[in-house]
């Protein structure tokens, strides 16, 4: 008996068992068996090849796209059918697709450095703050903060790189919907024009600052507003004030120093870090030694009123640049670091456009 079987390529079609063209009937005994004459052979035809087209990648938002390749497949000739006695069908070969050459889409453009925030419910005409120590830690990369470096996110500049570190704080705690400037001073540039006329400010709590630049100014001055007559709000929701603020161990800490280079009337007091560019500038005459030698150096001010003074942008000088933090009460301290007196490099932050 015959089966007919269908055309199938050699890979899938399964080959018959137990079959003959010629055989002998095993329950004849002795009879001629039949013989069973091959039929004409069937031409395998070859399928036709699949052309394997390249896919091409597009470039994601900030990752380069990558061109996928696709590999032709190859079709397989068809074979002669197993049972008869007909010649081999000729199998024609499939020819494979070139792999397609996959094109890269363009290199995405990286976005903000922060695209969430934590809303640390901060009121919402916050517009002044004192840099915490730990986002100064997290910008900076170092436990010691930046020092007199201030060139932050790539910042050509000391002062670029002070508003970007003022902008970037701001945005973490969702308010950098608004322009915020470092209210510092350099050789060209006085801290009190960076804000000028763009009062009033108010702190982390919601409460006045000062109405306009005239009311930050004046010798041994707080704010005008009474805001910060003890201390002064960070970013997020510290208040400095000698006696609840607490950055490494669970004990308040003293941390008052806070950078500025500008004098009491708020302007530049004559050194500023090279313009806030270096951490190894050193101040004409050298860095004095001690409370006697807080006549040079990098100008502070202080964000509570401490036992040297009561200014909140100038109280005394006698800082070198070097990054350094130190919080405990001893005069002086170390000289040669932004925070040897008692603090960690901090900055004043103001808005300008609420």
């Amino acid at each position: 008996m015959k089966r007919l079987w269908l055309m199938l390529p050699l890979a899938l079609a399964p080959f018959a068992s137990g079959c003959s063209g010629d055989g002998t009937d095993p329950d004849g005994g002795g009879g001629n068996g039949s013989t069973s004459t091959g039929g004409t052979s069937t031409q395998g035809t070859g399928g036709d090849s699949q052309l394997g087209a390249g896919g091409t990648g597009t470039g994601g938002d900030s990752g380069l796209g990558a061109g996928g390749t696709e590999t032709g497949g190859v079709g397989t000739g068809g074979g002669s059918d197993p049972e008869t006695g007909g010649g081999a069908g000729t199998g024609g070969v499939g020819t494979g697709g070139n792999a397609g050459p996959g094109t890269g889409g363009d290199a995405g453009t990286g976005g903000a450095q922060n695209t969430e925030c934590t809303d640390t419910n901060a009121a919402e005409n916050f517009s002044f703050f004192v840099t915490s120590w730990h986002h100064m830690q997290l910008l900076s990369g170092s436990d010691d903060g930046f020092g007199g470096d201030l060139r932050y996110s790539g910042a050509a500049d000391g002062l670029t790189g002070a508003d970007n570190i003022c902008q970037e704080i701001a945005s973490r705690v969702c308010h950098g919907h608004k322009t915020w400037k470092a209210y510092l001073s350099t050789s060209t540039v006085d801290a009190k024009d960076r804000i000028a006329g763009t009062g009033p400010w108010y702190d982390y709590a919601g409460s006045l600052v000062a109405n306009d630049i005239d009311g930050l100014l004046g010798e041994d001055a707080r704010p005008a507003g009474g805001c910060c007559d003890n201390g002064v709000y960070d970013e997020l929701g510290f208040f400095h004030d000698g006696t609840t603020d607490v950055n490494v161990d669970g004990i308040p800490d003293d941390d008052h120093d806070t950078m500025t280079a500008t004098a009491s009337d708020g302007t530049y007091d004559g050194f500023s870090c090279d313009d806030w560019t270096s951490t190894t500038a050193t101040p004409e005459g050298g860095i004095g030694n001690g409370m006697a030698g807080l006549n040079t150096g990098l100008r502070m001010g202080h964000t509570w009123p401490a036992g040297s003074g009561q200014g909140w942008q100038t109280v005394h000088a006698g800082h070198a640049c070097a990054a350094g933090t130190n919080f405990i009460q001893n005069g002086a301290g170390d000289s040669a670091t932004v925070g040897g007196g008692g603090g960690y490099g901090a900055i004043y932050c103001f808005a300008v456009a609420q």
